[in-house]
């Protein structure tokens, strides 16, 4: 029984994002490196036998090279992307293509170690909280006496003032990732910037002592002293009020435009709210139509209850917010398509507020959920949604795996000729439920919690002459077999 075994660990996700521009003679090495790491990890994790799930995803973004950057890269297994060139948007737009719990950005002429990753994961385990973020050391090669020199003072500054080169492969975890908002849309010292940003909303930095290999071309190329006093030049600068573009300008001798911020958790910082505590925070859409997320407030113990049985209160926490990243990415790309708001009902707070802070950063509305049971609770979303002059509100909660834009399109499409829409789960409830106006009916006297909750909803709507359409039938994650099945699912789509 699996009660009776010592719990395995479960993996963090783990996305590499490099962003390449005509690094054909570098790539592959870039690449290789992430893949040794990978197995290395996994290895640590589970000597002797498969990882729990392929973990690692290599991201390679390219700004329009034109030499063989993007073959190689695609042949040697990792997902290539093509965006306007400009790193700050190469690397957010990485961000946004992916699902993951740690994000790792890597340039095209680095190399992580091989215990890199099992390094990471194993700092992680140990950090203080789920938002946080990191560098590693970093060498410079081919090395020399003075690079030793220059790659020592970079990794003894980086560890006095918590500030990172992008040399030494920032990693930052989904959670702090969506505090900040990605990089800045700027064409230089965003490594700088978003270090301070890092500082200011999670904290100092995780200082892995594993060494990333970085090409000393740069120095090579201009002299190591002459680039040395470049650099510090240009961070005073930068620091004086300086701004990016002028010292880009002043760098290159030429200018660049600057791609807008990219989509997905990586786009532009919504502006904060100056009001203290907890409000309701409406948002409307001219198609007056609604995404209603239900979640619970991430707290050991409190989510994932089921699995938690099994497979430990942190690892079972660990899995949920997994779940939950990969909903509220899949509610922002579905806003960005335009149309429809996304309102994020959040519940089990205990003096906690991080939906809301995630809520305010995505630029989603935001309420908490009111009301005993769960029936009650989603009644008074869909109310206050259609008080708010929505005409189509759809509903869903966070622990579905295979909830995609597909389901919500059809959910929105099944309202034009139906009163209410639902994709039943395999457990005998639902996982998504729309609507076209306010039915109580629906979520009165229904057994919430057992496997009797489709049948008992479907005869509600029989009583009440609502037209009902059932949709596709889904799955959410409340075992460990479910588990096993979304790892599954990660593997084949490798």
């Amino acid at each position: 029984m699996v009660g009776n075994e010592e719990p395995r660990k479960v993996r963090r996700s783990i996305a590499v994002i490099i962003p390449a521009l005509d690094e054909e003679e570098l790539i592959g090495a870039a690449l290789a490196s992430v893949d040794e790491a990978s197995a290395y990890w996994a290895q640590a994790v589970a000597p002797g036998s498969a990882p729990e799930t392929p973990a690692v995803v290599s991201v390679v973004v390219d700004g329009g090279s034109s030499d063989r950057t993007r073959e190689l890269a695609a042949g040697a297994g990792a997902t290539v992307l093509e965006v306007a060139p400009g790193r700050s948007s190469q690397m957010n737009a990485g961000a946004a293509a992916v699902t993951a719990d740690v994000l790792v950005f890597l340039h095209a002429d680095c190399r992580l170690p091989a215990d890199g990753l099992a390094e990471l994961d194993a700092a992680l385990d140990l950090a203080p909280r789920e938002a946080a973020w990191g560098r590693f050391d970093v060498r410079l090669e081919p090395p020399s006496p003075l690079l030793r020199l220059v790659a020592g003072a970079m990794n003894l500054r980086s560890r006095l003032t918590g500030i990172a080169t992008g040399d030494q492969a920032i990693f930052v975890t989904a959670i702090a990732w969506e505090l900040i908002g990605g990089f800045a849309a700027q064409p230089l010292m965003e490594d700088i910037e978003i270090c301070r940003r890092l500082k200011l909303a999670v904290g100092q930095p995780l200082g892995l002592r594993a060494v990333v290999t970085s090409s000393s071309r740069r120095w090579q190329e201009h002299g190591a002293l002459r680039t040395v006093a470049s650099m510090w030049l240009y961070r005073a600068l930068y620091a004086l009020g300086v701004s990016p573009e002028s010292l880009h300008r002043r760098y290159y001798g030429v200018s660049e435009s600057v791609p807008g911020q990219e989509s997905g958790l990586g786009g532009p910082l919504a502006p904060d709210d100056a009001e203290q505590g907890r409000r309701e925070r409406v948002v409307t859409a001219p198609e007056r139509r609604a995404l209603i997320v239900f979640a619970r407030e991430p707290i050991a113990g409190r989510v994932k209850m089921r699995l938690a049985a099994e497979i430990g209160e942190l690892a079972a926490l660990r899995v949920y917010r997994q779940l939950l990243t990969r909903t509220l990415r899949l509610a922002q790309r579905y806003r960005q398509r335009g149309g429809v708001a996304v309102i994020l009902a959040g519940a089990g707070f205990d003096g906690a507020g991080e939906l809301e802070g995630r809520a305010s950063r995505l630029g989603f509305g935001w309420q908490e959920q009111r009301g005993g049971d769960l029936g009650a609770r989603m009644h008074d979303a869909f109310e206050r949604a259609f008080a708010d002059g929505f005409e189509q509100v759809v509903l869903i909660g966070s622990d579905c795996p295979v909830m995609g834009v597909r389901e919500l399109d059809s959910a929105f499409a099944a309202l034009a000729a139906s009163d209410a829409a639902i994709n039943p789960a395999e457990d005998g409830g639902y996982a998504l439920v729309a609507l076209r106006r306010p039915l109580g009916a629906l979520f009165e006297g229904i057994s919430w919690g057992s496997d009797a909750v489709l049948a008992q909803t479907r005869q509600a709507a029989l009583q009440a002459g609502v037209k009902l359409e059932l949709l596709r039938q889904l799955w959410d994650v409340d075992r460990v077999a479910d588990l096993q099945r979304w790892q599954a699912g990660h593997r084949a789509q490798r």
